[in-house]
């Protein structure tokens, strides 16, 4: 079916798919911040356990100008894709990092995790050019909603995956692995415009 005048094709479907991108990020994000400093502090790092989270924000600075760059040159959906694979890379390293206990290799894991969250802020962006004028405030809303909730979800998933395995919080970098291979696999899917929003050449809404 066409989507109505009011409506831009594939809406709802965009924005749910973004919502889930960023409530993904956010509750990595969390989840890092949670553990990172009590692993700094555990591999001997007592005055350095901030190191890990600093890590993240400067990786988000570094690289916020270049996930711009990729989205006014090559579109949003590159933007995303890129920040969400340096997340999925950003897992493993953190992972690695646990297995081999190398505090190095932690921050320079959250380092890249600053990535994905440079990249995730632009969805609050992208979700106000996917729907049409009367849903821009409703859209980000909703997104912002979500990710608040996911951000706590977190340190709950980091706390209770523990000890699954005997490397201590290696399942939280797991699951924050496969949380960033769906988030790339819903940014491929998304269906945008040159400009970021929803694509209106190829059929109605979802």
């Amino acid at each position: 079916p066409r989507p109505k005048p009011h409506q831009k094709p594939h809406q709802l479907r965009n924005m749910a798919m973004l919502a889930l991108t960023f409530s993904f990020s956010q509750s990595t994000m969390s989840g890092h911040m949670t553990i990172s400093p009590l692993v700094a502090e555990r591999l001997g790092f007592s005055r350095l356990t901030t190191v890990p989270v600093a890590a993240v924000d400067a990786g988000s600075m570094i690289s916020a100008g270049i996930v711009g760059w990729l989205m006014q040159r090559h579109g949003r959906k590159c933007g995303l894709v890129f920040g969400e694979a340096c997340g999925l890379a950003a897992c493993c390293v953190c992972g690695a990092a646990l297995y081999a206990r190398s505090f190095a290799a932690l921050a320079a894991g959250g380092f890249l995790l600053g990535f994905w969250c440079a990249s995730s802020y632009y969805v609050r962006f992208i979700a106000g050019e996917v729907v049409s004028g009367r849903f821009k405030g409703r859209a980000v809303s909703w997104v912002l909603v979500g990710s608040s909730v996911c951000a706590s979800v977190g340190p709950v998933i980091a706390t209770a995956t523990s000890s699954v395995f005997p490397v201590e919080f290696l399942a939280f970098y797991g699951i924050a692995g496969v949380l960033g291979a769906v988030s790339i696999l819903l940014a491929l899917a998304l269906r945008l415009g040159p400009s970021g929003e929803g694509a209106g050449d190829d059929g109605g809404e979802d």
